[in-house]
């Protein structure tokens, strides 16, 4: 049987989504976190309600938590005119649909050649753009 060879992408490389490590898979959407576990991102889709289940399994399994509690939110339909959150947090009005290029890590650009990734924010044209839910 031959033997399979991964090589390492070159430093700067836009990533493919099969490239780039996750934490997770839930509901067909890739869950990765950012630097100390913020931001979350959904690769891959704007699908708002698939991001938001994708993360919700993901609290509940990594945290232990309800996302409402991991992302500090205010219950639904909050009207507290005292919010402790100073300004009511909800779930539309964290999450953004964005466009990502994920990267290698370029040392002589000054990353760390430790990192995974490193992302970028992107237009839709940008080759190698992903769609991402970011919160």
């Amino acid at each position: 049987m031959p033997e399979t060879t991964l090589t390492a992408p070159a430093p700067g490389a836009v990533l493919t989504p099969d490239q780039i490590s996750v934490e997770a898979v839930y509901f067909g959407v890739r869950v990765v976190t950012c630097e100390d576990g913020d931001p979350l991102l959904a690769l891959g889709t704007h699908d708002r309600r698939r991001a938001l289940a994708a993360w919700s399994r993901y609290a509940r399994e990594v945290a232990g938590e309800r996302l409402r509690d991991y992302l500090s939110l205010c219950a639904p339909n909050c009207a507290a005119p005292w919010c402790t959150r100073y300004g009511c947090r909800t779930a539309e009005s964290v999450v953004e649909p964005i466009w990502a290029v994920f990267r290698a890590p370029d040392p002589t650009a000054g990353q760390d050649p430790e990192s995974v990734w490193y992302v970028e924010l992107a237009d839709p044209e940008t080759p190698g753009a992903l769609p991402v839910m970011c919160v």
